[in-house]
């Protein structure tokens, strides 16, 4: 597969529930074979990916991607006993509308379990910071300040095929925290909750979207996290598979309708570079 797939499930995504395996491919879909060297193709450009090295697919694995089935694959952290983990799959929705999703990080919480909290704190268009707090009903809140950034550079060299956003957590996240919740910034956590919650120690991954010649979409991600506190890392490396798979399924479940969404009172999120999405047409 080349240099794509050679090489702490978020806390979001450990949270929630395993999803109904995608939908079957059609007869015109991109058997296991010719959906890696489709990928394998992409290599020179995909060697301009922002994000964290994606581990390698056998040939069972793009089989098993070819028929609208997921794989996960784990990787250790270095200096933790948490594993980190990708999720792949393919699906039938467009990748601008799953782009949207992803993106829309300001409206997280409409979509996304446990989600109270989420603002960007400063948008430079192709990198925001953002703040995110995870409200938990059996275990310490968890909170967060990530820098996200998307790749226009690689959308634009591959004529808008290749979507790629990725994230990494502030060095100075606490600090952040407290500015700007005292600047009224952060306005649905109160101050007592604030100063309780977590912030994760460790807080990066990435989305990869590839529109394929098939129509479908080949989906990455990969959160590298580490929740923090004292849940057992056992515990969390069992659980993250599933609840990853979980939230590549809401947000793509999001991007099958995601019209609905926006407006012109509530713009979407723009294209990787910046510009448009030209296919999203509001009313």
């Amino acid at each position: 597969m080349g240099t794509l797939m050679r090489g702490a499930p978020g806390l979001v995504a450990l949270l929630l529930a395993l999803a109904p395996p995608g939908p079957a491919a059609s007869s015109t879909a991109l058997d296991g074979p010719s959906l890696a060297a489709h990928l394998d193709s992409l290599a020179p450009l995909l060697a301009s990916r922002q994000g964290g090295e994606l581990p390698e697919l056998s040939e069972e694995d793009w089989d098993r991607l070819a028929g609208g089935g997921a794989v996960i694959k784990q990787q250790t952290l270095d200096g933790t006993a948490m594993l980190g983990a990708t999720v792949f799959t393919v699906t039938d929705v467009a990748a601008w509308r799953i782009w949207l999703a992803i993106c829309d990080r300001d409206h997280h919480e409409e979509f996304m379990p446990h989600i109270r909290e989420g603002v960007c704190l400063e948008d430079q268009g192709h990198s925001r910071l953002v703040y995110q707090y995870l409200a938990l009903p059996a275990i310490r809140d968890r909170h967060w300040v990530i820098r996200t950034r998307t790749n226009g550079p690689l959308w634009l060299s591959s004529e808008r095929t290749i979507w790629e956003s990725s994230w990494s957590l502030e060095p100075d996240a606490e600090a952040l925290i407290t500015r700007y919740h005292e600047a009224g910034r952060i306005e649905n956590v109160e101050a007592d909750a604030v100063a309780a919650a977590i912030v994760t120690p460790r807080n990066d991954g990435c989305w990869l979207l590839v529109d394929l010649p098939d129509g479908r979409t080949f989906i990455a991600y990969q959160d590298l996290s580490d929740i923090g506190g004292r849940v057992p890392a056992w515990l969390v490396n069992e659980l993250g598979p599933s609840g990853l798979r979980g939230l590549v399924d809401e947000v793509t479940a999001r991007g099958r309708d995601i019209e609905r969404h926006f407006s012109a009172d509530r713009p979407p999120p723009a294209a990787p570079d910046g510009s448009v999405v030209e296919q999203l047409q509001l009313d």
